[in-house]
């Protein structure tokens, strides 16, 4: 692997967002607020287009936009070959956090933040989380994006 965040994407669902949707701190959210992964995965879809190559056509969008589970299931089927590049996918990340603390909830943030902190280390990419939440390349990491971005036709 090469440290990239866009080849590691497909380790994504389930080492972040499927133990995130299962955590005890979302769970008690929904319970205490009705705040609902229904509400997070349109949210996060959204987050997502802004990553892709090519968007999909408006009555497609509108669907999964408007649908929870097309949604879920966009967040967890979408492959690295449809998002743009390592830049476009290092933003959702932290445009998804963005989503994510339109919830209101500061343990809803910390534990996505932790599993995406736990990601960048077990995966061993290039990046750092700074707080709030920004991912930042190492120096060897900005370099190779920018070449297999050029490379791509995708900067």
């Amino acid at each position: 692997m090469s440290g990239r965040l866009r080849d590691a994407w497909q380790f994504a669902w389930p080492e972040i967002w499927l133990p995130f949707e299962e955590s005890e701190v979302w769970s008690q959210l929904a319970e205490s607020s009705g705040y609902t992964t229904d509400q997070l995965y349109v949210d996060v879809y959204v987050e997502l287009v802004r990553a892709f190559k090519k968007a999909p056509p408006p009555t497609q969008y509108d669907a999964i936009a408007n649908d929870p589970l097309l949604a879920r299931l966009a967040l967890g089927t979408t492959s690295a070959i449809a998002l743009r590049g390592e830049t476009a996918v290092a933003r959702f990340f932290e445009n998804a956090f963005e989503a994510i603390s339109g919830a209101g909830s500061p343990e809803l943030e910390g534990e996505f933040r932790q599993l995406v902190r736990g990601f960048l280390e077990s995966r061993n990419l290039r990046y750092e989380l700074i707080e709030p939440f920004e991912l930042r390349s190492h120096l060897p990491g900005i370099f190779e994006a920018i070449v297999s971005d050029l490379l791509e036709g995708s900067y």
